[in-house]
């Protein structure tokens, strides 16, 4: 395997998490529908918290305090969907 065998692996997996993200943002924002139906707030603190724990939980070399940042940015980022 040599460089260009792995950046197009890299670019491969980058269009897949695109795409993950995108389906996300999808379902966060169909949540904030039911949400804003029922009554509730868009902003769940514990249910953002169970987030951040099990991405925390995966092994790797990324180290736990990436993977919040990232999570976090993330859950940040969908929620604006859920306000739509």
């Amino acid at each position: 395997m040599d460089i260009t065998d792995v950046r197009e692996r890299i670019d491969k997996i980058d269009k897949d998490i695109a795409a993950l993200l995108q389906k996300r943002a999808r379902l966060a924002k169909q949540a904030g529908i039911l949400k804003k139906n029922a009554g509730r707030p868009v902003y769940d603190p514990d249910r953002e918290k169970d987030v951040l724990t099990h991405a925390k939980k995966t092994k790797g070399p990324l180290t736990e305090d990436a993977l919040h940042k990232i999570f976090a940015l993330i859950i940040e980022e969908t929620r604006k969907t859920e306000d739509e």
